[in-house]
């Protein structure tokens, strides 16, 4: 699932031990795929526009449909061999899609829609103690809890210790254990949140003191002690400070393995494969992508990629965009509004909540509530109706990124 579409030596193992591999996967492939039973790709072949953005839980998820009509036609399916309720599995098809971070729209949407609902329902053992787990105390659950808190835990598993620990958390039903393999995902994300902000502090400190670097639409670093399990989130929190595409090679031994985020103006997988010459493997998307290569061409790449992404630059700024959906008055802020942008979620990638603009607002009084949040009285003096009072703490999404920007 997701990455074997290049793995033609773990393909070839198999079959010579007579095992079929059937590869699902929905990354943009170059060249030649590995000789498996079946390649399922909705990029391959004649593309599919309404399947295209697929995460690779929904490549899989979609295989998964197809078996089960396929025994539905065989007659499979019998009173002692129940047929399954395929929509009991969109909690974890939800939260692999939003963690691929895949478009949310379309098929995306619908599925991620449906596992929300699996989540808020509270069957999954494993999702209930995570989500316990990582603080979350609010209902119903929504995309961004699945994006800041789930899916960072979940991933911590493989990227410092084994992923099998996810698995075991996802696939229990049993409460207990479950508190206890949630626990042991939120002590190894809070390890992996500590070695990510070395490596990001360090990153910094150099970038800053080589303000030439800075000049170039494109960053390549490299560090012989950085961990490659957090190396592709260090990549996005440059991206999100640099404005520019970021490749980040832990380079530990004579094979370095890289992961890079870009922007919106550059296609970053288009931008690698021209430097593919220099590569062992790499894949990935348009706003994220990884690489392999021997590490004394580290030097090469980085030429070769800055060139690459400074013929694809555009010529206006890289910088970031502020883009106001509509202009609002604070008195047409109200409850129908809030039910109706509601209506529009869950939000995600490609998919934003919408974003207002309020013009000539006054900060009447504001009071820090806890530790990080704020509550506001604000008001138009333009306006007849009494100030208006909006608590940070519990703003909708459609209002929300308005306080954090």
């Amino acid at each position: 699932v997701d990455n074997g579409s290049s793995s033609f030596d773990a393909v070839s193992a198999a079959k010579r031990f007579g095992i079929d591999v059937i590869v699902t996967d929905h990354h943009n492939i170059e060249g030649t795929v590995s000789n498996a039973l079946a390649v399922v790709n909705p990029k391959m072949g004649r593309p599919s526009d309404e399947l295209a953005d697929l995460a690779g839980v929904g490549v899989a998820f979609y295989l998964t449909i197809a078996l089960r009509t396929a025994l539905r036609r065989m007659g499979w399916w019998q009173r002692s061999r129940p047929e399954p309720n395929l929509k009991a599995y969109c909690d974890l098809v939800a939260i692999g899609t939003v963690a691929d971070m895949v478009p949310l729209r379309s098929v995306n949407r619908v599925l991620v829609c449906a596992g929300l609902e699996q989540i808020n329902n509270g069957t999954r053992p494993g999702i209930q103690a995570l989500l316990k787990s990582s603080g979350i105390r609010h209902t119903p659950i929504n995309a961004d809890d699945i994006a800041y808190r789930l899916a960072p835990r979940i991933n911590a598993a493989g990227r410092l210790s084994t992923a099998k620990i996810a698995f075991d958390l996802l696939s229990t039903t049993n409460p207990e254990s479950a508190i206890s393999l949630a626990d042991d995902l939120s002590a190894l994300n809070q390890r992996r949140q500590q070695m990510e902000n070395d490596i990001y502090d360090d990153i910094t400190r150099h970038l800053d003191s080589r303000s030439d670097l800075l000049d170039r639409k494109a960053l390549l670093l490299a560090g012989a002690q950085w961990h490659e399990g957090v190396i592709g989130i260090v990549a996005a929190k440059l991206v999100a400070r640099y404005h520019r595409p970021v490749i980040v090679v832990s380079a530990k031994d004579a094979l370095a393995k890289g992961s890079g985020r870009s922007v919106p103006q550059i296609d970053l997988f288009a931008a690698i494969s021209k430097c593919a010459h220099l590569l062992e493997t790499y894949g990935g998307h348009r706003l994220a992508a990884g690489i392999s290569l021997q590490t004394e061409n580290i030097g090469k790449l980085q030429v070769a990629f800055e060139a690459a992404v400074e013929e694809m630059a555009p010529s206006k700024n890289m910088g970031p965009e502020l883009i106001i959906d509509q202009e609002i008055q604070l008195d047409q802020i109200c409850p129908q509004l809030i039910d109706e942008l509601e209506w529009l979620s869950p939000f995600g990638t490609d998919n934003p909540p919408p974003l207002f603009l309020a013009r000539e607002v006054k900060v009447t009084r504001a009071a820090i509530v806890g530790r990080r949040h704020r509550r506001m009285h604000l008001c138009q003096p333009n306006q007849c109706s009494p100030c208006r009072s909006i608590r940070a703490t519990r703003l909708p999404a459609a209002v929300e990124p308005l306080s954090r920007r």
